[in-house]
Protein backbone atom coordinates (compact mmCIF):
# COMPACT_ATOMS: atom_id res chain seq x y z
CA UNK A 1 0.00 0.00 0.00
CA UNK A 2 2.85 2.31 0.80
CA UNK A 3 4.55 1.51 -2.52
CA UNK A 4 1.35 2.26 -4.37
CA UNK A 5 1.06 5.56 -2.55
CA UNK A 6 4.66 6.39 -3.46
CA UNK A 7 3.99 5.48 -7.10
CA UNK A 8 0.97 7.77 -7.11
CA UNK A 9 3.07 10.56 -5.66
CA UNK A 10 5.69 10.22 -8.40
CA UNK A 11 3.02 11.05 -10.97
CA UNK A 12 2.61 14.51 -9.45
CA UNK A 13 6.30 15.39 -9.24
CA UNK A 14 7.60 18.18 -11.48
CA UNK A 15 10.46 16.81 -13.66
CA UNK A 16 12.31 20.13 -13.38
CA UNK A 17 12.32 20.93 -9.63
CA UNK A 18 11.52 17.36 -8.47
CA UNK A 19 8.97 18.75 -6.06
CA UNK A 20 5.21 18.37 -5.88
CA UNK A 21 3.57 20.30 -8.71
CA UNK A 22 2.75 23.93 -7.99
CA UNK A 23 0.26 25.66 -10.27
CA UNK A 24 0.56 22.81 -12.83
CA UNK A 25 0.47 23.52 -16.59
CA UNK A 26 0.56 21.06 -19.50
CA UNK A 27 2.67 21.33 -22.67
CA UNK A 28 1.40 20.31 -26.14
CA UNK A 29 3.24 16.99 -25.76
CA UNK A 30 1.13 16.13 -22.69
CA UNK A 31 3.70 16.52 -19.89
CA UNK A 32 2.94 18.59 -16.83
CA UNK A 33 5.27 21.04 -15.06
CA UNK A 34 5.15 23.80 -12.52
CA UNK A 35 4.27 27.01 -14.32
CA UNK A 36 7.32 28.80 -12.92
CA UNK A 37 9.67 25.93 -13.79
CA UNK A 38 8.65 25.56 -17.45
CA UNK A 39 8.65 29.31 -18.04
CA UNK A 40 12.16 29.62 -16.57
CA UNK A 41 13.32 26.72 -18.73
CA UNK A 42 11.91 28.24 -21.92
CA UNK A 43 13.20 31.72 -21.13
CA UNK A 44 16.71 30.33 -21.61
CA UNK A 45 15.76 29.25 -25.16
CA UNK A 46 14.38 32.61 -26.30
CA UNK A 47 17.49 33.37 -28.37
CA UNK A 48 17.15 30.18 -30.44
CA UNK A 49 13.39 30.66 -30.88
CA UNK A 50 13.05 26.88 -30.58
CA UNK A 51 11.42 25.53 -27.42
CA UNK A 52 11.60 21.94 -26.20
CA UNK A 53 9.96 19.79 -23.55
CA UNK A 54 12.35 19.19 -20.61
CA UNK A 55 11.14 15.59 -20.34
CA UNK A 56 10.69 14.22 -23.90
CA UNK A 57 12.72 16.93 -25.76
CA UNK A 58 9.98 17.51 -28.34
CA UNK A 59 10.49 20.94 -29.95
CA UNK A 60 7.91 23.66 -30.50
CA UNK A 61 7.90 26.73 -32.73
CA UNK A 62 6.68 29.28 -31.84
CA UNK A 63 6.59 29.25 -28.03
CA UNK A 64 3.45 27.41 -26.92
CA UNK A 65 0.81 29.11 -24.84
CA UNK A 66 0.54 27.34 -21.48
CA UNK A 67 -2.77 26.70 -19.83
CA UNK A 68 -3.39 25.73 -16.23
CA UNK A 69 -4.38 22.09 -15.68
CA UNK A 70 -7.22 22.58 -13.23
CA UNK A 71 -7.97 18.90 -12.68
CA UNK A 72 -4.37 18.09 -11.91
CA UNK A 73 -4.17 21.08 -9.58
CA UNK A 74 -7.19 19.82 -7.61
CA UNK A 75 -5.70 16.34 -7.29
CA UNK A 76 -2.43 17.77 -6.00
CA UNK A 77 -4.26 19.87 -3.41
CA UNK A 78 -6.15 16.79 -2.18
CA UNK A 79 -2.91 14.85 -1.88
CA UNK A 80 -1.43 17.66 0.20
CA UNK A 81 -4.40 17.59 2.56
CA UNK A 82 -4.70 13.80 2.99
CA UNK A 83 -1.06 12.68 3.04
CA UNK A 84 1.08 15.67 3.90
CA UNK A 85 3.58 13.52 5.78
CA UNK A 86 4.26 11.41 2.71
CA UNK A 87 5.93 14.27 0.89
CA UNK A 88 8.83 14.90 3.30
CA UNK A 89 11.48 14.06 0.75
CA UNK A 90 15.14 14.10 1.63
CA UNK A 91 16.93 17.24 0.66
CA UNK A 92 20.59 18.22 0.67
CA UNK A 93 22.15 17.30 4.01
CA UNK A 94 19.20 15.11 5.09
CA UNK A 95 19.46 11.40 5.89
CA UNK A 96 17.64 9.33 3.28
CA UNK A 97 15.41 6.38 4.05
CA UNK A 98 17.16 3.13 3.08
CA UNK A 99 13.86 1.33 2.36
CA UNK A 100 12.28 3.86 0.00
CA UNK A 101 12.16 2.95 -3.69
CA UNK A 102 12.47 5.72 -6.24
CA UNK A 103 12.69 9.12 -4.71
CA UNK A 104 14.01 8.85 -1.16
CA UNK A 105 12.12 10.35 1.73
CA UNK A 106 13.69 11.90 4.79
CA UNK A 107 14.65 9.41 7.50
CA UNK A 108 13.51 10.11 11.03
CA UNK A 109 15.39 7.38 12.93
CA UNK A 110 18.27 4.97 12.50
CA UNK A 111 18.41 1.42 13.87
CA UNK A 112 21.76 0.43 15.39
CA UNK A 113 20.89 -3.26 14.98
CA UNK A 114 19.68 -3.11 11.39
CA UNK A 115 22.31 -0.46 10.58
CA UNK A 116 19.75 1.34 8.45
CA UNK A 117 17.74 4.54 8.51
CA UNK A 118 13.97 4.67 8.04
CA UNK A 119 11.25 7.20 7.29
CA UNK A 120 8.05 7.28 9.33
CA UNK A 121 6.26 4.68 7.19
CA UNK A 122 9.12 2.17 7.06
CA UNK A 123 9.83 2.65 10.77
CA UNK A 124 6.39 1.37 11.78
CA UNK A 125 7.46 -2.34 11.86
CA UNK A 126 9.98 -1.49 14.60
CA UNK A 127 7.08 -0.32 16.76
CA UNK A 128 4.51 -2.94 15.73
CA UNK A 129 6.48 -6.19 15.36
CA UNK A 130 7.87 -8.08 18.35
CA UNK A 131 10.91 -9.06 16.27
CA UNK A 132 12.13 -5.43 16.30
CA UNK A 133 11.25 -4.57 19.91
CA UNK A 134 14.84 -5.02 21.14
CA UNK A 135 16.36 -2.98 18.33
CA UNK A 136 17.91 0.29 19.47
CA UNK A 137 16.64 3.35 17.64
CA UNK A 138 18.47 6.66 17.58
CA UNK A 139 17.99 9.92 15.71
CA UNK A 140 18.76 9.62 12.04
CA UNK A 141 22.50 9.72 11.42
CA UNK A 142 24.60 9.33 8.31
CA UNK A 143 27.67 7.36 9.38
CA UNK A 144 26.20 4.31 11.03
CA UNK A 145 29.29 2.22 10.29
CA UNK A 146 31.28 4.35 12.69
CA UNK A 147 29.10 3.01 15.51
CA UNK A 148 29.96 -0.60 14.66
CA UNK A 149 33.07 -2.39 15.94
CA UNK A 150 35.26 -3.19 12.95
CA UNK A 151 36.58 -6.35 14.64
CA UNK A 152 33.39 -7.93 16.00
CA UNK A 153 30.70 -6.18 13.93
CA UNK A 154 28.87 -5.29 17.10
CA UNK A 155 27.43 -2.02 18.34
CA UNK A 156 29.94 0.24 20.05
CA UNK A 157 28.39 1.21 23.37
CA UNK A 158 31.29 0.95 25.86
CA UNK A 159 34.09 3.41 26.59
CA UNK A 160 37.52 2.22 27.70
CA UNK A 161 39.02 4.86 29.99
CA UNK A 162 42.37 3.10 30.02
CA UNK A 163 42.89 3.29 26.25
CA UNK A 164 40.48 6.20 25.72
CA UNK A 165 38.63 4.39 22.95
CA UNK A 166 35.12 3.19 22.13
CA UNK A 167 34.60 -0.58 22.06
CA UNK A 168 31.87 -3.21 21.91
CA UNK A 169 31.00 -5.66 24.67
CA UNK A 170 33.11 -8.42 23.03
CA UNK A 171 36.19 -6.19 23.20
CA UNK A 172 35.88 -6.17 27.01
CA UNK A 173 36.47 -9.91 26.92
CA UNK A 174 39.44 -9.69 24.57
CA UNK A 175 42.00 -6.87 24.32
CA UNK A 176 40.37 -4.65 26.91
CA UNK A 177 39.99 -7.27 29.63
CA UNK A 178 40.72 -5.76 33.04
CA UNK A 179 40.61 -2.17 31.76
CA UNK A 180 38.53 0.59 33.27
CA UNK A 181 35.49 0.12 31.05
CA UNK A 182 32.20 1.97 31.49
CA UNK A 183 29.10 2.36 29.41
CA UNK A 184 28.81 5.30 27.07
CA UNK A 185 25.97 6.71 29.19
CA UNK A 186 28.09 6.78 32.36
CA UNK A 187 31.00 8.42 30.56
CA UNK A 188 28.63 10.89 28.95
CA UNK A 189 27.24 11.86 32.37
CA UNK A 190 30.70 12.52 33.80
CA UNK A 191 31.81 14.42 30.71
CA UNK A 192 28.58 16.37 30.82
CA UNK A 193 29.35 17.47 34.38
CA UNK A 194 32.86 18.48 33.32
CA UNK A 195 31.41 20.42 30.43
CA UNK A 196 29.05 22.23 32.79
CA UNK A 197 31.96 23.23 35.01
CA UNK A 198 33.92 24.36 31.98
CA UNK A 199 30.90 26.25 30.76
CA UNK A 200 30.54 27.99 34.12
CA UNK A 201 34.23 28.93 34.06
CA UNK A 202 33.85 30.24 30.53
CA UNK A 203 30.81 32.27 31.55
CA UNK A 204 32.79 33.74 34.45
CA UNK A 205 35.65 34.61 32.10
CA UNK A 206 33.17 36.20 29.73
CA UNK A 207 31.86 38.39 32.56
CA UNK A 208 35.41 39.37 33.51
CA UNK A 209 36.26 40.17 29.90
CA UNK A 210 33.07 42.19 29.52
CA UNK A 211 33.97 44.10 32.67
CA UNK A 212 37.42 44.81 31.23
CA UNK A 213 35.79 45.91 27.99
CA UNK A 214 33.64 48.39 29.92
CA UNK A 215 36.69 49.63 31.81
CA UNK A 216 38.59 49.99 28.54
CA UNK A 217 35.71 51.93 27.00
CA UNK A 218 35.72 54.21 30.03
CA UNK A 219 39.48 54.61 29.64
CA UNK A 220 38.99 55.51 25.99
CA UNK A 221 36.42 58.13 26.98
CA UNK A 222 38.81 59.49 29.61
CA UNK A 223 41.62 59.62 27.04
CA UNK A 224 39.41 61.55 24.63
CA UNK A 225 38.24 63.91 27.38
CA UNK A 226 41.73 64.58 28.70
CA UNK A 227 43.15 64.91 25.22
CA UNK A 228 40.51 67.47 24.31
CA UNK A 229 41.17 69.30 27.58
CA UNK A 230 44.89 69.30 26.79
CA UNK A 231 44.20 70.67 23.31
CA UNK A 232 41.93 73.38 24.74
CA UNK A 233 44.52 74.34 27.35
CA UNK A 234 47.21 74.35 24.69
CA UNK A 235 45.13 76.67 22.51
CA UNK A 236 44.48 78.94 25.48
CA UNK A 237 48.17 79.03 26.45
CA UNK A 238 49.42 79.87 22.99
CA UNK A 239 46.61 82.34 22.43
CA UNK A 240 47.73 84.23 25.53
CA UNK A 241 51.33 83.86 24.42
CA UNK A 242 50.51 85.35 21.01
CA UNK A 243 48.60 88.18 22.66
CA UNK A 244 51.59 88.93 24.88
CA UNK A 245 53.92 88.93 21.89
CA UNK A 246 51.58 91.19 19.94
CA UNK A 247 51.30 93.56 22.90
CA UNK A 248 55.08 93.66 23.33
CA UNK A 249 55.54 94.23 19.59
CA UNK A 250 53.12 97.16 19.68
CA UNK A 251 54.86 98.64 22.70
CA UNK A 252 58.30 98.30 21.12
CA UNK A 253 57.04 99.76 17.84
CA UNK A 254 55.51 102.73 19.66
CA UNK A 255 58.70 103.18 21.67
CA UNK A 256 60.81 103.18 18.50
CA UNK A 257 58.46 105.62 16.77
CA UNK A 258 58.45 107.93 19.79
CA UNK A 259 62.24 107.82 19.99
CA UNK A 260 62.40 108.39 16.25
CA UNK A 261 60.14 111.44 16.54
CA UNK A 262 62.17 112.87 19.40
CA UNK A 263 65.49 112.32 17.67
CA UNK A 264 64.18 113.68 14.37
CA UNK A 265 62.96 116.80 16.15
CA UNK A 266 66.33 117.17 17.80
CA UNK A 267 68.07 116.55 14.49
CA UNK A 268 65.93 119.21 12.79
CA UNK A 269 66.89 121.70 15.47
CA UNK A 270 70.54 120.80 15.04
CA UNK A 271 70.15 121.08 11.28
CA UNK A 272 68.76 124.59 11.56
CA UNK A 273 71.52 125.48 13.99
CA UNK A 274 74.13 124.13 11.59
CA UNK A 275 72.60 126.06 8.70
CA UNK A 276 72.74 129.22 10.81
CA UNK A 277 76.38 128.52 11.67
CA UNK A 278 77.16 127.98 7.99
CA UNK A 279 75.52 131.30 7.10
CA UNK A 280 77.48 133.06 9.85
CA UNK A 281 80.70 131.45 8.71
CA UNK A 282 80.06 132.39 5.10
CA UNK A 283 79.38 135.99 6.14
CA UNK A 284 82.59 136.00 8.21
CA UNK A 285 84.53 134.58 5.26
CA UNK A 286 83.21 137.40 3.10
CA UNK A 287 84.12 139.98 5.75
CA UNK A 288 87.59 138.51 6.13
CA UNK A 289 88.04 138.53 2.39
CA UNK A 290 87.22 142.22 2.25
CA UNK A 291 89.39 142.93 5.27
CA UNK A 292 92.32 141.13 3.72
CA UNK A 293 92.30 143.58 0.79
CA UNK A 294 92.19 146.79 2.83
CA UNK A 295 95.41 148.90 2.54
CA UNK A 296 94.91 150.52 5.90
CA UNK A 297 96.97 148.59 8.45
CA UNK A 298 95.39 150.35 11.39
CA UNK A 299 91.88 149.47 10.16
CA UNK A 300 92.94 145.88 9.57
CA UNK A 301 94.23 145.51 13.09
CA UNK A 302 91.26 147.29 14.63
CA UNK A 303 88.78 145.05 12.79
CA UNK A 304 90.02 142.08 14.81
CA UNK A 305 91.74 140.13 12.11
CA UNK A 306 94.27 139.03 14.65
CA UNK A 307 91.55 137.74 17.07
CA UNK A 308 91.25 133.98 17.18
CA UNK A 309 88.04 132.48 15.81
CA UNK A 310 85.48 131.63 18.47
CA UNK A 311 85.27 127.88 19.15
CA UNK A 312 81.84 126.57 18.17
CA UNK A 313 80.17 123.93 20.24
CA UNK A 314 78.14 122.68 17.33
CA UNK A 315 80.55 119.86 16.65
CA UNK A 316 80.18 118.48 20.12
CA UNK A 317 76.42 118.89 19.94
CA UNK A 318 76.27 117.20 16.56
CA UNK A 319 78.52 114.41 17.70
CA UNK A 320 76.35 113.88 20.79
CA UNK A 321 73.19 113.75 18.65
CA UNK A 322 74.74 111.21 16.31
CA UNK A 323 75.86 109.16 19.27
CA UNK A 324 72.36 109.28 20.72
CA UNK A 325 70.84 108.20 17.41
CA UNK A 326 73.39 105.45 16.96
CA UNK A 327 72.85 104.28 20.51
CA UNK A 328 69.07 104.32 20.13
CA UNK A 329 68.88 102.24 16.97
CA UNK A 330 71.81 100.06 17.93
CA UNK A 331 70.02 99.35 21.19
CA UNK A 332 66.87 98.48 19.26
CA UNK A 333 68.84 96.21 16.96
CA UNK A 334 70.58 94.64 19.91
CA UNK A 335 67.28 94.27 21.69
CA UNK A 336 65.79 92.57 18.67
CA UNK A 337 68.81 90.34 18.16
CA UNK A 338 69.23 89.44 21.80
CA UNK A 339 65.52 89.10 22.37
CA UNK A 340 65.12 86.98 19.26
CA UNK A 341 67.89 84.65 20.33
CA UNK A 342 66.53 84.49 23.85
CA UNK A 343 62.96 83.89 22.70
CA UNK A 344 64.09 81.33 20.13
CA UNK A 345 66.08 79.56 22.82
CA UNK A 346 63.30 79.20 25.37
CA UNK A 347 60.49 78.83 22.85
CA UNK A 348 62.62 76.15 21.26
CA UNK A 349 62.84 74.46 24.63
CA UNK A 350 59.09 74.63 25.01
CA UNK A 351 58.56 73.21 21.51
CA UNK A 352 61.10 70.47 22.18
CA UNK A 353 59.16 69.72 25.32
CA UNK A 354 55.97 69.29 23.29
CA UNK A 355 57.69 67.25 20.59
CA UNK A 356 59.59 64.87 22.83
CA UNK A 357 57.11 64.54 25.61
CA UNK A 358 55.22 61.24 25.35
CA UNK A 359 51.79 62.72 25.78
CA UNK A 360 49.89 59.44 25.82
CA UNK A 361 52.03 58.17 28.66
CA UNK A 362 50.98 61.23 30.64
CA UNK A 363 47.33 60.50 29.92
CA UNK A 364 47.32 56.74 30.44
CA UNK A 365 49.76 56.44 33.32
CA UNK A 366 51.79 58.80 35.54
CA UNK A 367 54.80 60.45 33.98
CA UNK A 368 58.16 58.99 34.78
CA UNK A 369 60.50 61.16 36.82
CA UNK A 370 63.36 63.24 35.47
CA UNK A 371 65.84 60.61 36.65
CA UNK A 372 64.33 57.98 34.34
CA UNK A 373 66.99 56.97 31.85
CA UNK A 374 64.48 55.31 29.56
CA UNK A 375 62.53 58.46 28.79
CA UNK A 376 63.61 61.02 26.23
CA UNK A 377 61.49 63.51 28.12
CA UNK A 378 63.53 62.88 31.26
CA UNK A 379 66.80 63.11 29.33
CA UNK A 380 65.75 66.42 27.84
CA UNK A 381 64.98 68.18 31.09
CA UNK A 382 67.81 66.52 32.99
CA UNK A 383 70.05 68.11 30.38
CA UNK A 384 68.23 71.39 30.82
CA UNK A 385 68.82 71.20 34.56
CA UNK A 386 72.59 71.00 34.06
CA UNK A 387 72.63 73.64 31.33
CA UNK A 388 70.51 76.06 33.31
CA UNK A 389 72.59 76.11 36.50
CA UNK A 390 74.63 79.20 35.42
CA UNK A 391 71.35 80.98 34.61
CA UNK A 392 69.62 80.42 37.93
CA UNK A 393 71.20 83.34 39.88
CA UNK A 394 70.66 85.81 37.03
CA UNK A 395 67.13 84.69 36.22
CA UNK A 396 66.30 84.55 39.91
CA UNK A 397 67.24 88.19 40.35
CA UNK A 398 65.30 89.12 37.22
CA UNK A 399 62.16 87.33 38.38
CA UNK A 400 62.51 88.68 41.93
CA UNK A 401 62.65 92.21 40.53
CA UNK A 402 59.38 91.72 38.64
CA UNK A 403 56.60 91.00 41.14
CA UNK A 404 54.00 91.70 38.46
CA UNK A 405 55.02 88.57 36.51
CA UNK A 406 52.52 85.76 36.95
CA UNK A 407 52.97 82.19 35.85
CA UNK A 408 49.36 81.05 36.01
CA UNK A 409 49.40 80.43 32.27
CA UNK A 410 51.26 77.16 32.71
CA UNK A 411 49.29 75.58 35.52
CA UNK A 412 48.37 72.83 33.06
CA UNK A 413 51.91 71.51 33.05
CA UNK A 414 51.86 71.22 36.85
CA UNK A 415 49.02 68.76 36.39
CA UNK A 416 50.82 66.77 33.70
CA UNK A 417 54.39 66.81 34.98
CA UNK A 418 55.22 65.44 38.45
CA UNK A 419 56.94 68.01 40.69
CA UNK A 420 60.67 67.49 40.96
CA UNK A 421 61.68 69.00 44.25
CA UNK A 422 65.10 70.40 44.98
CA UNK A 423 65.92 72.52 41.92
CA UNK A 424 63.90 75.65 42.64
CA UNK A 425 62.82 77.15 45.91
CA UNK A 426 59.17 76.72 45.00
CA UNK A 427 59.57 73.08 44.04
CA UNK A 428 58.46 73.60 40.44
CA UNK A 429 59.42 70.96 37.92
CA UNK A 430 61.99 71.60 35.21
CA UNK A 431 59.29 71.35 32.55
CA UNK A 432 57.19 73.98 34.33
CA UNK A 433 60.21 76.24 34.81
CA UNK A 434 61.33 76.28 31.20
CA UNK A 435 57.82 76.42 29.77
CA UNK A 436 57.27 79.46 31.96
CA UNK A 437 60.59 80.92 30.87
CA UNK A 438 59.39 80.69 27.27
CA UNK A 439 56.55 83.09 28.09
CA UNK A 440 58.45 85.15 30.65
CA UNK A 441 61.26 85.75 28.17
CA UNK A 442 58.93 87.77 25.97
CA UNK A 443 58.27 90.15 28.86
CA UNK A 444 61.86 90.17 30.13
CA UNK A 445 63.73 90.82 26.88
CA UNK A 446 64.96 94.31 27.86
CA UNK A 447 66.03 93.19 31.34
CA UNK A 448 67.52 89.86 30.31
CA UNK A 449 69.15 91.45 27.28
CA UNK A 450 71.21 93.66 29.55
CA UNK A 451 71.86 90.77 31.92
CA UNK A 452 73.21 88.50 29.18
CA UNK A 453 75.12 91.40 27.60
CA UNK A 454 76.94 91.76 30.92
CA UNK A 455 77.86 88.05 30.93
CA UNK A 456 80.32 87.43 28.09
CA UNK A 457 81.15 84.04 29.55
CA UNK A 458 77.61 82.78 28.96
CA UNK A 459 77.35 80.63 25.84
CA UNK A 460 74.18 79.22 24.46
CA UNK A 461 75.86 76.26 22.83
CA UNK A 462 75.28 74.44 26.11
CA UNK A 463 71.70 73.89 25.01
CA UNK A 464 72.60 72.16 21.73
CA UNK A 465 71.91 68.74 23.09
Amino acid sequence: MADACISDQDQFICPVCLELLKDPVTTPCGHSFCKVCINSFWNKEDQKKVYSCPQCRETFTPRPVLRRNNMLAEVVEKLKMTASAVYHYAGPGDVECDSCIGRKRKATNSCLVCLASYCEDHLKPHYQSQAFKKHKLVDACVDLQEKICSQHDKLIDIYCRTDRSFICYLCTLDKHRGHDNVTANVERTEKQNELKEEQMKSQQKIKEKQKKVQEMKQSVDIIKTRSQAAVDDNEKIFHELINSVEKRRSEVREMIRAQEKAELSRANRLLKHLEQEIADLQRRVSDLEQLSHTPDHIHFLQSGASKPCEQSCTCSVTERACQLLSFCFAACRGLTSTGSSFVKLFCGLAVANLQWFQFWEAVLRPCRGLTSTGSSFGKLFCGLAVASLPLVPVLGRCFAALPWLHFHWFQFWDAVLPPCRGFTSTGSSFGTLFCRLAVASLLLVPVLGSCFAALPWLHFHWFQF
